[in-house]
């Protein structure tokens, strides 16, 4: 059976074979042997719930689910609330789930030295700036600000500018936490905020199918988009350059048609344009979806694909859309410059991370709040579990948020005590 193969190929090997591409399939079918099935690795957990959400508890009837006909795909209960599978056309009646939500309102208390009528410590108070007049390659400052302070310096808007406070340096440039580490984008297709990414989804390779030039990327002059070439082999291009393209069409969720198109456009212009009249540009995450782009355009044609990559995160693997490069930056002059500094004016140039420069580390400020709630629910709230419950919401809304080396904890005061007596 096919768990009993899965057992046997962890114990002994790695697993059943994955297939992520065509190559693969071929490798696979020749392992096995021309008049025999074989198992691959491919299986699916049937039945998940109408929110999405999936739970090994079952409660079938006696033979169910049997799925007869061939299209019971839907799940009813009878009177002894066991299930049984059936044609979701079938109309019965049926049962709706309500989650209890609570409503609260939360009052703030922060207790600090600040002067909060200063208008300027809201923002000074989540973040401070130190220059550090030391000169160190980029990995040492990063890993002196994490030692000392919190992290080399995130600078995510000109009033964060406007609160640098440089003093008199041994240098005239100071590096900050912003980097475009070649080893998310050059080494493999990776997996990190400056990775590789598909137009359609906005996110990075499912596969890590990649058809690389030879000696491709390179990144030279800044080239974050990616262009398919006369051999079918991919470079990466400056995006703002003009080329021809060729769009995809989803008709499925299994197939699409591509288009070639004659005029040339930069390649923000030309996905808009595939995203108005057809999908997307194309995606590509095997060989065979590799050859097909390329069977749709003339072959002498230089064409935008799909694929792009955000450059530049921060030290902390943030990123942010506020930059403030010097005239002519980031260009990679010299092939290797994969992380930023600041000049006098805080205009940000590329440099190569194994220079010497002073730097700027950035710390957070600990601050203790004190938070009182009004909690209008039916839940009984002298329950534990209910207490546990709301502190377990209120950490994972505050983690989404961005919050982080936080803990709560309830401090509850003592109600009233009810008069007993009538005032006699």
């Amino acid at each position: 059976m096919w768990t009993d193969a899965r057992d046997y190929c962890r114990k002994y090997y790695t697993d059943l074979p994955m297939i992520e591409n065509n190559e693969e399939n071929d490798e696979v079918s020749a392992a096995i042997e021309a008049t025999d099935p074989a198992w691959i690795g491919l299986y699916r957990v049937r039945w998940s719930w109408s929110d999405k959400s999936q739970s090994s508890f079952r409660f079938w009837r006696s033979g169910s689910p049997n799925n007869i006909g061939g299209n019971q795909f839907c799940m009813a209960e009878n009177p002894l609330h066991e299930w049984d599978d059936d044609e979701c056309n079938v109309e019965y009646p049926f049962i709706c789930q309500q989650v209890t939500k609570l409503k609260t309102t939360l009052r703030m208390k922060i207790e600090t030295d600040a002067d909060f009528t200063d208008p300027a410590t809201n923002t000074q108070i989540l973040q401070q700036f130190h220059y550090v007049n030391l000169q160190l390659n980029w990995v040492d400052a990063q890993h002196y600000c994490r030692e000392k302070y919190g992290d080399l310096a995130t600078i995510q808007s000109m009033e964060d500018i406007s609160r640098l406070n440089r003093p008199t340096l041994i240098d005239p440039w100071a590096w900050i936490g912003l980097r475009d580490d070649p080893k998310s984008w050059r080494e493999s297709m990776g997996n990190d905020a400056n990775s590789w990414r598909w137009s359609a989804t906005g996110e990075t390779s499912k596969t890590g199918y990649e058809a690389w030039q030879s000696d491709e990327p390179n990144n030279e002059r800044a080239q974050h988009c990616v262009t398919m070439g006369p051999s079918g082999s991919w470079n990466d291009t400056i995006c703002g350059v003009k080329n021809q393209f060729v769009c995809y069409t989803e008709t499925n969720q299994t197939e699409k048609s591509y288009v070639f198109i004659t005029t040339r456009l930069s390649w923000p212009d030309a996905r808009d344009y595939c995203r108005e009249h057809h999908t997307d540009l194309p995606m590509i995450e095997n060989n065979e979806e590799n050859v097909k782009v390329y069977k749709a355009k003339p072959y002498y044609a230089l064409i935008w694909i799909g694929l792009y990559r955000v450059a530049w995160s921060w030290s902390d693997n943030s990123n942010s859309l506020f930059k403030n490069w010097g005239r002519g930056h980031p260009n990679n002059n010299e092939g290797d410059e994969f992380c930023t500094f600041e000049n006098a004016l805080h205009e940000w140039d590329d440099r190569s991370c194994w220079r010497r420069h002073t730097f700027i580390c950035h710390q957070d400020p600990n601050v203790t709040m004190t938070m009182r709630m009004k909690i209008e629910t039916d839940a009984d709230m002298t329950d534990p579990a209910t207490n546990t419950q709301i502190l377990q919401q209120l950490t994972a809304k505050l983690t989404s948020q961005g919050w982080t080396d936080f803990k709560l904890q309830w401090k509850i005061q003592p109600r009233k005590q009810e008069k007993e007596k009538l005032t006699e």
